[in-house]
């Protein structure tokens, strides 16, 4: 029954994948997925219908994927990869990040003024990179 204040959530699609999905992300009417067999997939949230699929992303596994506010730029971990992949949202690569040791977490920092990616290990280290700097 629905409900009239629309205060619950409801299923409206079920989109079908070859693999376990580790992570999901969210963009407009676009869905990105990360999977156990190092697979990013950009799904049309309407449809279902896969718009791109990229492979060997990762040494492994795609850990987290997370888009940023803008809509500019996808970001990607795997579990046992000291890499952090910074993509546009058409999963063209831009640039690749090293962490120490392999990342769990990665995070994306939008102001008007820059644009700041930070990840985190499982060894409790979190590194920020802000685009354009000359730092480290």
């Amino acid at each position: 029954m629905a409900d009239p204040d629309n205060k619950n959530y409801t299923i409206v699609r079920v989109i079908e994948n070859d693999n376990s999905v580790n992570t999901v992300a969210c963009l407009s009417n676009t869905i990105f997925s990360g999977d156990y067999d190092d697979v990013i997939t950009k799904w049309d949230q309407r449809t279902g219908q896969v718009l791109k699929r990229i492979t060997n992303v990762h040494a492994e596994l795609v850990y987290r994927v997370v888009v940023s506010t803008s809509g500019e730029i996808m970001v990607s971990c795997g579990e046992t990869d000291p890499t952090i992949k910074v993509m546009n949202t058409d999963l063209e690569l831009q640039q690749s990040l090293q962490h120490d040791n392999d990342v769990l977490s990665v995070a994306v920092l939008e102001t008007p003024e820059s644009t700041m990616i930070a990840a985190g290990t499982k060894w409790g280290k979190v590194k920020v990179w802000k685009k354009g700097s000359t730092g480290e």
